[in-house]
């Protein structure tokens, strides 16, 4: 087996290509970068041709050395990321962080930079660093991330995501009055026995796509249970902006679903401070809202 130079570079060069990362070196006494490799994986250039690409600011500051190679090749939301990282390192500190990186072609890709000083005399001299593609482990991570909030099923908000915005809202947003409103579909339960579950599956995505258009953004729209769904509608200028919402919610055509809805709402901050009280007084009104529809009234809810 041939332990040459020659063929640890090539071992080298293999690794870091299987791997996506590429490697670099800067002088930190100089506050100069001075050696990369397998650059292309990363950048989409070789090492050469990146070397040769810093090395044009290499007169600059080292201020605006570092500013000038970071505005070419980092997002700028990530600058500071990177200007706080070159800090720890030119004291001697091991740091490891994430943020995008742009390539030849425009596009960025997150990507992980690790780097550690080489001390010389107890003195940071050098750092070496590895730079990882992480876009692919990024997507997943988001994609996981929006599977805990959304429910894919109807493409609404699951109901513990929709607490914790709702909550964030209601924080935030203090000096203004919000509604939550409970709908539930009437009977729900017989209408799959008698036409069946995928029907009763097609009336829960066609009222989550009617509740989306319905109360767009800022609102939030959330699935509260089998059949059962939740809003919160921001910033109510009055109190007939809710009641034309509402009478939209019921009079919409559900004719060939022959699925009915009943409502329960509550207003902040006159019904609660909290998400919990809003929803106890929405859950309250919902079920007066079904005992009416018992009775023979229209199920319109109004403000006493």
């Amino acid at each position: 087996m041939d332990f040459s130079p020659n063929h640890d570079v090539q071992r080298l060069q293999v690794v870091l290509k299987a791997a996506h990362m590429c490697l670099f070196e800067a002088d930190l006494k100089l506050g100069r970068y001075t050696c990369f490799a397998n650059t292309e994986e990363i950048f989409g250039i070789s090492a050469d041709a990146l070397l040769r690409q810093v090395q044009q600011s290499s007169q600059l500051p080292n201020c605006q050395y570092h500013q000038t190679v970071f505005g070419q090749f980092i997002h700028a939301d990530d600058q500071e990321v990177a200007i706080a990282a070159s800090h720890e390192i030119a004291e001697g500190c091991d740091t490891a962080f994430q943020l995008r990186i742009r390539h030849t072609k425009g596009t960025y890709a997150w990507c992980k930079v690790s780097v550690t000083p080489v001390l010389e005399n107890g003195i940071p001299a050098r750092a070496i660093g590895v730079i990882s593609d992480i876009q692919c482990f990024r997507e997943r991570a988001e994609k996981l991330a929006e599977e805990a909030r959304i429910d894919n099923f109807t493409g609404l908000y699951h109901k513990l995501h929709f607490e914790k915005v709702a909550e964030a809202i209601l924080q935030n947003h203090a000096d203004q009055r919000h509604a939550v409103i409970l709908i539930d579909l009437d009977n729900f339960e017989e209408f799959n026995k008698i036409y069946g579950k995928l029907r009763g599956d097609g009336v829960l995505r066609t009222i989550s796509s009617s509740l989306r258009h319905l109360f767009p953004k800022p609102d939030i729209v959330g699935r509260f249970g089998g059949d059962e769904f939740i809003i919160l509608m921001q910033n109510l200028t009055d109190d007939q902006q809710l009641q034309q919402k509402l009478e939209q919610l019921l009079r919409c055509d559900d004719s060939t679903m022959k699925v009915t809805k009943s409502i329960g709402f509550s207003i902040y901050p006159e019904d609660g401070a909290k998400f919990s009280d809003l929803l106890h007084q929405a859950e309250l009104a919902l079920h007066n809202s079904k005992q009416a529809k018992k009775s023979g009234a229209l199920n319109i809810p109004a403000r006493e």
